[in-house]
């Protein structure tokens, strides 16, 4: 058969295949003319009249480097027709190509024959050429091996080719698209509420915890221990105890008698003023309370002290960690009935206002006209409170972490009037 870019140095043959080896695929071993050995793979899905490129597997030309090509043309027969291959216009005179199949893997010896012979224009042209190029043989495979395959493509095949990929990847789209929303909707509504949830149990477990440990921590390092649980009550107040009288022992960086103005920035007017050697808080109001701020005070960590005398009213305290342009407030107060509570304010409204703590203590001095000395001792996020040198009790909040100080006067049914003295402050 003809080829159109077929030159003179191209080797045309056609190759003879059963149809079960086009549709398997199978391997021929082929002798070129100059006697090499070449083993070409026939892929599966050929057809007849399909065409094999073997490049640089020609004749060589004459005066030059240059290869032609081995083209071979696949022939389907039946088969016992398999054997026999056959020349299409060879490009030389008494130039032929014999090949034999053998399994996939299994491939004959490519040595050369052990002698090479003469022979005579008559011989035939298959022994020609056994005898001529028998101790040619090419190493297998050849350096130089490379083949393509020329054929057409079945319309009808690749259109349906082509409606099987579309459809299989629309398909495989649409699964995707519905993945995702079913991993968003997961997400949105089953793990992020999960995760607050475990978060918010998390944190309350820390807050209900945080005032034990604290404890715990305290008394290690009151009684120079490496436990520190469990303990009991009596011992939690006797290392918060301890911790209060150490602190006494030291320098306080404030100290006012609070019977005139001073650095401090004691707020003076509307119900603040001082009078009869005190600084006294005055609420003419019910249902308020009044409290008087040291302006030019702030702390962070420290102990507050301070004594109190209710002359009239209820209840009188301290303020600390104040934020005056919120404003907001801790609040320690004290009644002359023994009760006490704290207080955190987030602003000026009552409503909005937490009660951390609240109780009663024999170590306060009840009635009017009775003096108390309260203390409260701010660590980070821990308050110890203190009533006349005693321990009262501790809270945990993180709310407010510095601030000003402050004392306040409240009633809930007549006039209120405090006086304070003797205020102190120790940096810790």
């Amino acid at each position: 058969m003809g080829y159109e870019d077929r030159n003179q140095h191209d080797l045309h043959a056609q190759l003879a295949i059963s149809r079960e080896e086009a549709i398997h695929g199978t391997t021929r071993m082929l002798t070129l003319p100059e006697g090499q050995q070449l083993t070409v793979p026939i892929p599966a899905g050929v057809h007849s009249g399909q065409i094999i490129r073997i490049i640089g597997q020609g004749l060589p030309s004459q005066g030059s480097s240059t290869t032609g090509d081995l083209i071979l043309t696949i022939v389907l027969v039946a088969p016992s027709d398999t054997h026999p291959h056959f020349i299409d216009q060879p490009a030389s005179p008494q130039a032929s190509i014999h090949a034999k199949s053998f399994p996939e893997g299994h491939f004959p010896s490519t040595q050369p024959s052990s002698s090479r012979g003469m022979h005579k224009p008559t011989d035939s042209l298959d022994h020609l050429i056994s005898q001529q190029y028998a101790s040619y043989a090419t190493p297998f495979p050849s350096s130089n091996y490379s083949s393509s395959i020329v054929g057409k493509q079945q319309p009808g095949n690749s259109r349906a080719r082509q409606r099987s990929n579309g459809f299989f990847f629309a398909c495989l789209s649409m699964t995707c698209v519905v993945i995702l929303i079913s991993l968003f909707l997961y997400y949105t509504n089953s793990y992020l509420p999960m995760q607050r949830a475990l978060h918010a149990t998390a944190t309350a477990a820390v807050y209900t915890t945080a005032v034990a440990q604290a404890n715990a921590t305290l008394i290690a390092q009151t009684q120079g221990t490496a436990t520190a649980n469990p303990y009991s009550a009596n011992t939690i107040a006797s290392a918060h105890q301890s911790q209060y009288l150490h602190i006494l022992k030291s320098t306080p960086v404030l100290s006012d008698p609070l019977n005139a103005p001073d650095a401090n920035g004691w707020d003076r007017g509307q119900g603040c003023a001082f009078q009869n050697g005190a600084y006294q808080v005055t609420e003419a109001s019910t249902g308020v309370f009044l409290y008087c701020t040291a302006e030019a005070t702030h702390f962070n960590n420290f102990a507050y002290q301070v004594r109190m005398t209710i002359h009239k009213g209820d209840f009188g305290g301290i303020t600390f960690r104040e934020n005056k342009t919120k404003p907001s407030f801790y609040l320690f107060r004290v009644g002359k009935n023994g009760s006490y509570n704290i207080y955190y304010y987030a602003n000026n409204a009552g409503k909005d206002s937490l009660q951390l703590l609240t109780g009663t203590s024999n170590l306060i001095h009840t009635g009017t006209m009775q003096t108390n000395t309260l203390a409260v001792v701010a660590r980070d996020t821990m308050l110890d409170l203190y009533i006349n040198g005693g321990y009262l009790n501790s809270v945990y909040s993180k709310d407010q972490l510095s601030g000003q100080i402050g004392v306040i006067a409240d009633d809930t049914t007549n006039v209120a009037q405090v006086a304070y003295t003797q205020a102190q402050v120790w940096a810790l």
